[in-house]
């Protein structure tokens, strides 16, 4: 059968909703919950193109903004997180770089945010 290919698009809130002022909470601040759904999402990214023949990858993975961001670098974060994989720029090396990529940048977009 053949593989089915991703395209994972993943919207941050960056809203007053994540302001540990306006909505603190106690067990655990919003943004770092959302950072862990982001990572969860990544990891199965990353798991789903490593059980696919490299001829058979075609997926990609890119993440939004609602609001914009106040900071312009955000943007250019956000383009370093748009992912596109396929049989020609498949490798071990860029697999293996998806989730670090993908937690240092989105926690960076999170820091500027609050």
């Amino acid at each position: 059968p053949a593989a089915e290919n991703y395209n994972i698009s993943l919207l941050l809130d960056l809203s007053d909703r994540i302001s540990l002022e306006k909505n603190p909470n106690p067990t655990m601040e919003y943004y770092q919950r959302d950072l862990g759904y982001i990572k969860s999402v990544s990891e199965s990214f990353t798991q789903h193109l490593k059980s696919k023949r490299i001829r058979q990858i075609n997926d990609k993975m890119q993440l939004f903004f609602n609001p914009e961001p106040k900071d312009p670098e955000i943007n250019s974060i956000s383009e370093k997180l748009k992912i596109v994989i396929d049989k020609d720029n498949a490798s071990k090396d860029l697999l293996n770089s998806i989730n670090s990529n993908y937690a240092a940048q989105t926690s960076k977009i999170y820091e500027s945010a609050l």
